[in-house]
């Protein structure tokens, strides 16, 4: 039993040692908290202290800045603004004449393809017609000929009419 009581006796010791303990952590933890508000205090402070300084600093930093846009010249930058205005008109009348190429291009293509055919029928006719070379003729019929070749009317017919001149013989 003695046993018993000297453990009692030491649990109750302890359990007022813990008590204690207890007591002076939450004492010292409203220190702390109490530091901890002063020091943040503190430190907003020096920056509200340091507040004016930046405000200067950032001052003289604008001045700097105008004093050194008052310095430039801008007259260089409406210059290129012209320039860049004059090649940008230039730019859209090379695209107009590109364009207007195109067509003229096409037109030119559709002329050669129907000059071409002409005169793949042309060279057909001539062709044709020295196959089948005729009978000679004399001076008369050439001047006959002749006249044709003059007559505007006649112009298709113009590579099988010389054929004939120059071979002398008829159809």
């Amino acid at each position: 039993m003695r046993q018993l009581e000297i453990k009692r006796q030491q649990l109750a010791d302890i359990e007022e040692e813990i008590r204690l303990q207890q007591a002076q952590q939450e004492e010292l933890s409203g220190w702390a908290g109490r530091l901890a508000d002063k020091t943040t205090r503190y430190q907003n402070m020096a920056g509200q202290l340091s507040l004016p300084f930046t405000i200067r600093e950032l001052e003289l930093t604008l001045e700097d800045f105008l004093a050194e846009l008052a310095r430039l010249d801008l007259t260089e930058l409406e210059q290129l603004k012209q320039e860049y205005e004059y090649w940008q008109g230039r730019q859209k009348e090379l695209e107009k004449q590109v364009r207007q190429t195109g067509v003229k291009k096409a037109l030119v293509g559709e002329e050669l393809t129907r000059r071409s055919g002409e005169l793949d029928l042309q060279s057909t006719r001539v062709g044709e017609a020295e196959q089948s070379w005729g009978m000679p003729f004399g001076e008369e019929y050439a001047a006959n000929l002749t006249r044709l070749l003059e007559d505007k009317k006649y112009k298709d017919w113009y590579p099988v009419l010389e054929a004939m001149l120059r071979h002398r013989k008829r159809l």
